[in-house]
């Protein structure tokens, strides 16, 4: 028995039909190889991190609204062939899986041992670190750089 295709999403009774997640998964692997093929000759480096702007994706999707489960949906098709895509802000970033993998890592070991534990029985103060949920620009006093 033929294995079934997928065949995307009927936009109503009538008219074309719409690329399902993995067809879109696929065309955006596509635009990354032909992006790094010709970053590679110009810069000799490989892709390993793209921005993706909203109306990109509408016009390489052909969908007129990209809705966070359908985004969700195409990230883990990605995620099997090496990358990540994610929501950041305005923008969509992907990042290839190898990439992150020499970056440095974090633990919870700067921690101090009463918070963890305070935490753990619900009586943590959370008050004083809300302010590092304002965007970078907002606070003055802290340090911009990446």
């Amino acid at each position: 028995m033929p294995r079934p295709r997928h065949t995307g999403e009927r936009r109503g009774d009538e008219g074309p039909k719409w690329p399902s997640a993995s067809q879109c998964a696929s065309l955006l692997l596509h635009v990354f190889a032909l992006t790094d093929k010709s970053r590679t000759k110009s810069t000799r480096k490989p892709l390993t991190r793209a921005k993706l702007s909203q109306g990109m994706l509408r016009e390489l999707w052909k969908r007129p609204r990209l809705t966070p489960e359908f985004v969700q949906e195409v990230s883990d098709w990605l995620v099997g062939a090496g990358w990540v895509l994610f929501y950041a802000g305005r923008v969509y970033g992907a990042v290839r899986v190898s990439a992150v993998a020499n970056w440095p890592r974090v633990s919870a070991n700067p921690l101090p041992s009463q918070d963890r534990e305070k935490i753990a029985a619900g009586n943590y103060d959370y008050n004083p670190h809300y302010s590092l949920l304002l965007p970078p620009d907002h606070d003055s006093g802290g340090d911009d750089e990446e």
